[in-house]
């Protein structure tokens, strides 16, 4: 089935294109294994309950938010799709506590978990190390995109810009395996420049590019791989105009 999701929707409705929801996260607790949550164009922002992040659920809340970022794809078979019209805006700003991520895959989502066509802006995480949402020792990390011990994601046409924060505000993977097509980053800024590969990492990534971003500390303006072995495949990538403000074992491009 399909459902419609539209910055001027309504999460007591879900009644098809006509009633569509108001937040991505409900669309996506709608949706079952097969099904596609469409985005209508416009902005999504907020929402009615963007607080909740207790475990209890076992997607640290994700079944009870009505928000519009840290979308917890919630281990679903689904396609998300913006058709390059949706962006989401986190709103956030830098120390952003509690973490506003753009979308979340933390629970063995595979290839036929899809997300396409959407902008995300404005997404970041704290350096506060006492923050504990959505997983331990990671939660310092991530902005856009935030990947963990998912199987084979497949994210295609999309853009991640402005993003501030702490540790790699473009994407975080840890534990990951992801296929990008058609993937760009654009001016994410944190200590560990737009995207951080650790704990055994696996990307493919064809087409996109990464620029203008920064690390402001530690390592990778562009892209940064730790605690490995991570494997990086990349094939007609424009990486342009990456920095590193201080320099502590860090290089502008890759780390």
């Amino acid at each position: 089935k399909t459902i419609w999701v539209s910055p001027t929707g309504s999460d007591e409705l879900n009644d098809g294109i006509s009633a569509p929801l108001a937040t991505i996260q409900r669309g996506i607790h709608y949706a079952s294994d097969g099904d596609t949550v469409e985005l209508m164009p416009g902005t999504y922002t907020g929402g009615a309950d963007c607080t909740t992040m207790d475990n209890a659920d076992g997607f640290y809340g994700a079944t009870k938010r009505h928000c519009n970022f840290n979308s917890d794809f919630m281990g679903k078979k689904i396609t998300v799709d913006g058709h390059g019209r949706a962006t989401i805006d986190c709103e956030g700003k830098w120390s952003t506590f509690p973490p506003r991520r753009g979308f979340i895959f933390a629970n063995g989502e595979t290839h036929e978990t899809v997300l396409r066509g959407v902008k995300i802006v404005g997404c970041g995480s704290s350096v506060r190390p006492e923050n504990v949402y959505p997983f331990f020792d990671f939660t310092r990390h991530g902005g856009g995109l935030v990947l963990h011990n998912s199987l084979g994601v497949v994210l295609t046409d999309l853009v991640v810009s402005n993003g501030r924060g702490y540790g790699a505000t473009g994407a975080f993977l840890h534990g990951a395996v992801a296929m990008f097509l058609n993937v760009s980053f654009m001016d994410c800024a944190s200590s560990y420049g737009a995207i951080r590969l650790e704990g055994g990492s696996k990307l493919i990534w064809h087409y996109g590019a990464i620029k203008e971003s920064k690390s402001l500390g530690w390592n990778g303006g562009a892209l940064s791989s730790v605690y490995g072995p991570n494997s990086l495949t990349m094939e007609n990538l424009l990486i342009l105009d990456n920095s590193v403000q201080v320099v502590l074992l860090a290089t502008q491009g890759l780390w």
